[in-house]
């Protein structure tokens, strides 16, 4: 959020037009295809470029730890969940990205970081019913994993 709140007040008007160029092939890359690494890669772009525009130290940190948590979301997942979520999800994203452009084009610090907040908390939220749905370890612990293997002496 605090990077989409400093791209507000430091993207020059000319980049606007990168950034929504960007925008528009990650709406386009969620009609194109169902692969969610896919959306993810496209989706980075426009924050990558974000983030560049941010013009600020330790921001290529701070980007990549988002990245590879959206990675780690889309492995937790399985298959059959990913089916049946298909592009809804991407769709919302889109929206809520593009009213992040939107905040930062106007260059309103406050409102680009409350959408940022916005469009990151959409894969919270499903994650956590992801995770709700996940059939619990039995207390014992018994019959999750496979008998380890003795140790080599």
């Amino acid at each position: 959020a605090a990077i989409c709140g400093r791209s507000a007040t430091r993207m020059r008007d000319d980049e606007h037009v990168e950034m929504l160029r960007l925008l528009k092939i990650y709406e386009a890359s969620i009609d194109d295809t169902a692969d969610t690494m896919v959306h993810t890669r496209t989706a980075y772009a426009v924050g990558r470029y974000i983030a560049d525009c941010a013009r600020a130290p330790l921001i290529d940190q701070t980007l990549w730890r988002v990245g590879r948590l959206a990675r780690w979301q889309h492995a937790l997942l399985p298959a059959d969940q990913f089916e049946a979520l298909q592009r809804a999800p991407g769709h919302e994203s889109a929206r809520r990205l593009r009213r992040l452009c939107g905040a930062i084009i106007a260059h309103d610090p406050e409102m680009a970081r409350t959408e940022a907040r916005d469009f990151l908390s959409l894969s919270v939220a499903y994650m956590v019913e992801a995770i709700a749905r996940r059939p619990a370890a039995p207390a014992d612990g018994g019959g999750t994993s496979p008998p380890k293997r003795p140790r080599k002496v």
